[in-house]
């Protein structure tokens, strides 16, 4: 059987615990299709949830982005961008892994470390259980990607991104 093909990068999303939940206003997505507002869905969810919604500050996204950071290299994999909001995670990595492993991997590492900080215990629910993943397959989607991540609306605690990727300029 041949071995499975990766592409050469991924655009990794996954979200704190609570903050996103299905039927939100802000709309979300569940396995790969789109989950309209829907107040009642959204109450079923918080009903669901065993601890309150997990935000990042400044110092636990430094932490995360940190501890995401080592665990890239460790695996050898190459982190081009990342952007950790109070809400949410961004990535453009390329990994000879499946994103699910990634995935996975970065919340692991990123919740441990937060642990070792004294953030809270290693029983606090910090991330969704899942996450999206986009295959990026040629150069220019991975431009895109990073330059998406790069300007995300909102505050960014930490960001990261890699040299050799040339930024766009504001006019374009």
């Amino acid at each position: 059987m041949p071995e499975r093909q990766h592409p050469p990068a991924y655009l990794i999303t996954f979200t704190c615990y609570g903050t996103r939940l299905h039927g939100s206003e802000f709309g979300s997505v569940d396995r790969g299709r789109s989950v309209p507002p829907n107040e009642g869905l959204e109450q079923f969810e918080r009903r669901l949830m065993t601890q309150p919604a997990y935000c990042l500050d400044d110092n636990r996204a430094t932490i995360a982005l940190s501890a995401m950071q080592e665990t890239a290299k460790f695996r050898n994999w190459v982190m081009l961008a990342a952007h950790v909001g109070s809400t949410h995670v961004h990535l453009v990595i390329t990994a000879d892994d499946d994103p699910e492993r990634v995935m996975g991997d970065m919340k692991s590492y990123a919740s441990r470390a937060l642990t070792r900080a004294g953030c809270e215990d290693s029983n606090r629910k910090r991330w969704t259980r899942r996450g999206s993943a986009e295959y990026l397959w040629d150069a220019g989607d991975v431009a895109r990607a990073i330059e998406y991540v790069m300007n995300q609306p909102g505050k960014a605690l930490a960001k990261y991104r890699a040299g050799g990727f040339p930024q766009k300029s504001a006019g374009g």
